[in-house]
């Protein structure tokens, strides 16, 4: 999965759009994405947390299907799309990892 309708100055919303719908779509799931700023005296960085929720029958509630955290910072610098990128892949192999689980329980 890559992103591929940068725009003339870079990868935009758009991709980023598209990335999370095929995602969800994949893994017939629903995305939610939180960035978050943590500060001390001597380092900011950036929290996203990236929680993939599964398609609940009407009146349920969802269910968390896999969650992954990443703190980007000054050092290694990554583009939104890149950290967006890494935090699906991630989820998606605990995801997997879940699912092949259930079949070894039964």
């Amino acid at each position: 999965m890559g992103l591929k309708n940068g725009s003339s100055v870079g990868v935009d919303s758009v991709d980023v759009l598209a990335v999370l719908t095929a995602f969800e779509e994949i893994n017939h799931c629903r995305m939610i994405v939180q960035l978050s700023t943590q500060s001390t005296a001597k380092l900011a960085v950036l929290q996203v947390t990236m929680t993939a929720y599964n398609l609940p029958e009407k009146g349920a509630e969802p269910v968390v299907l896999a969650s992954h955290q990443l703190t980007v910072g000054f050092n290694g610098r990554q583009t939104i799309d890149q950290v967006i990128l890494q935090g699906l892949y991630r989820l998606d192999a605990a995801i997997a990892e879940e699912e092949l689980a259930k079949v070894h329980r039964k």
